[in-house]
């Protein structure tokens, strides 16, 4: 009766080894699919941050070797920033305004400084406005 449990078992063993590397296989293959997802995500979002896309392969480089460098501000010439708006220009400013139409009410910024979930503008005289992470008009410092 022993043997014949024991022939019964590694039966049954033998035959859930197929099943085992099928679902090893299906594993993978899922893995793969969330990878390749989530890697859409970040290109998308990247995008929306006007930042270069990461490759998967040097994003696994980088972040074994550091964390991602913030995109470099935007620093416009000298013949831009002596055009600076004036303070009356400011009064029409209102939350919820996009990049285009800020620029139309009070012109190019100096630079620009992008940040995870926000970007900021500088504008002469230590001015500066602020978009949300929508790119949308969030807030900005009265002349």
């Amino acid at each position: 009766m022993r043997k014949q449990l024991l022939i019964t078992g590694l039966c049954c063993g033998l035959a859930l080894v197929p099943t085992r590397a099928v679902l090893a296989q299906t594993t993978n293959q899922t893995d793969h699919q969330r990878i390749e997802a989530l890697e859409a995500r970040v290109a998308a979002l990247e995008q929306r941050l006007s930042m270069p896309p990461v490759t998967s392969a040097s994003a696994s480089h980088q972040a074994a070797v550091a964390p991602a460098p913030q995109a470099p501000a935007q620093v416009l010439p000298a013949a831009v920033a002596a055009a600076a708006p004036t303070a009356g220009d400011w009064s029409q400013l209102h939350q919820g305004m996009d990049p285009r139409e800020v620029t139309a009410q009070i012109g190019p910024p100096d630079h620009k400084q992008v940040r995870p979930m926000s970007e900021i503008w500088f504008y002469p005289d230590n001015r500066q406005l602020s978009f949300d992470n929508n790119g949308r008009l969030d807030s900005w410092s009265k002349p």
